[in-house]
């Protein structure tokens, strides 16, 4: 489900409910809220799969500010007290870099995408595009 602005893209696969921002809505004040509280709306609503994690997939993030970074936590906290976890997958180096200066390392689980789910996002990435 783009947003409206097309500035993230949230969608479902199973339990996971996946967020892929631009660097736009990780780092823009208004942009940011729009999509956070996107979030706390889709996992508030019913639906007959239990959302267990949020992916947020940072493929089109080449750097994050402080006000991504201080929405990332806030959007973390409102996520866990549902019991949902957050995964940040796709991170580039540089970005990884600020998350262990600022040590938020330690509270974000970074992933990286296998090679069966890269291949699987690709045609994925190839459908939707099509």
């Amino acid at each position: 489900m783009p947003s409206e602005d097309s500035a993230f893209e949230i969608r479902l696969d199973g339990c996971e409910m996946i967020l892929s921002p631009t660097a736009l809505a990780m780092n823009e004040p208004v942009s940011v809220r729009a999509m956070t509280d996107s979030v706390d709306r889709l996992l508030n609503e019913p639906r007959p799969n239990l959302i267990t994690d949020l992916i947020v997939d940072f493929a089109q993030i080449e750097r994050i500010t402080s006000v991504g970074l201080n929405e990332l936590i806030q959007l973390k906290q409102r996520v866990g007290r549902s019991g949902v976890g957050v995964k940040l997958r796709s991170v580039t180096e540089d970005v990884r870099q600020v998350f262990q200066i600022t040590r938020l390392e330690r509270i974000f689980d970074l992933v990286e995408v296998s090679p069966t789910e890269s291949s699987a996002l690709s045609a994925s990435d190839s459908k939707r595009d099509s």
